[in-house]
């Protein structure tokens, strides 16, 4: 990974690249990444893939700003398993987000990058109030010396009928609780990532000690259990997630806590967990008694171990 372009070294020859915000990585970003991938491969040059940190929308116009689907680490990662060589963070300011379309083609694709081609979805914007697009980056390719290619949109079938694939359909999805959906759009499950904190010790008492995740800014799937898988450091654990209020309690402030079944350590306090949801299993529910939610959750620890099986 590579933190702005004045840290990218000179390539010989040039390479592939690919510019986006790229959340989630989602199939439509990894059919882009393959395309521009056979294009580096056809040139015998390294693939680069360009991403912002944080993204523009969130210095444009931060009321409206989505939840991000991944951290950064998730998103460069994912962005190198899907074929990226370097992974170019640019850092999102007031200077390059007013710097022209035509003046972000000069000095990003042409001068730092050296570009033989390039590859971006149809709705691909760029530079000051997003004039650039596709049609304009061909143009001055054909002018400057580097190939424009355009990916063609995912598409999977959803409640009935074709749509889509975009990060704004998986945040939709996610919100929903629709997990198995947004997966089926990801190309993977989707995971959370934080490090694990203190919480009420709720969990303990119950006999059903829980990590409490804090995700940060990334989004949190709807209120209720999860059958989910944990990753420990090199180890997965059968994971039964919570998210929500635990209305049992009286409601307290939302949270994310994940029961690592088998495990059998001590306190996970400061660890980092990644924690994938696969399937919602139920909505959140209040019980009158703490004995009633103990069954239940003795069932879900269940549901959990039977779903995930072979």
């Amino acid at each position: 990974m590579v933190h702005g372009l004045e840290e990218l070294p000179r390539l010989p020859g040039g390479c592939a690249a690919t510019v986006g915000n790229f959340d989630g990585v989602h199939l439509g970003h990894q059919r882009i990444l393959a395309q521009a991938r056979a294009a580096s491969q056809q040139r015998n040059l390294p693939l680069a893939a360009v991403t912002f940190e944080p993204a523009p929308v969130r210095l444009l116009a931060p009321q409206k700003a989505p939840e991000p689907l991944m951290h950064l680490e998730q998103r460069t990662g994912a962005l190198g398993a899907a074929g990226a060589d370097t992974v170019v963070v640019l850092h999102t300011t007031r200077e390059l987000l007013n710097m022209p379309a035509e003046t972000f083609i000069r000095q990003v694709i042409v001068d730092r990058l050296a570009a033989a081609a390039v590859v971006e979805g149809d709705n691909f914007f760029f530079g000051h109030n997003r004039t650039g697009n596709v049609q304009m980056l061909a143009q001055m390719g054909r002018t400057l010396g580097f190939e424009v290619q355009v990916a063609e949109p995912v598409m999977i079938e959803l409640d009935g009928r074709p749509v889509r694939i975009s990060s704004s359909l998986i945040r939709q999805l996610i919100r929903e609780g629709r997990v198995s959906d947004a997966a089926r759009g990801l190309g993977r499950p989707y995971a959370m990532r934080g490090a694990a904190i203190r919480g009420h010790g709720r969990g303990t008492t119950l006999g059903y000690p829980t990590a409490n995740l804090d995700c940060g800014q990334q989004l949190i799937p709807a209120d209720g259990v999860y059958a989910g898988r944990a990753l420990l450091g090199d180890t997965i654990f059968p994971a039964a997630v919570s998210v929500g209020t635990r209305p049992t309690f009286g409601r307290l402030s939302r949270a994310v806590e994940a029961y690592l079944l088998d495990y059998a350590g001590g306190p996970l306090y400061g660890s980092v967990l990644e924690v994938q949801v696969l399937q919602r299993l139920r909505g959140q529910q209040k019980y009158g008694k703490v004995e009633d939610l103990l069954a239940q959750m003795e069932q879900d620890v269940q549901h959990v171990r039977d779903s995930l099986k072979p």
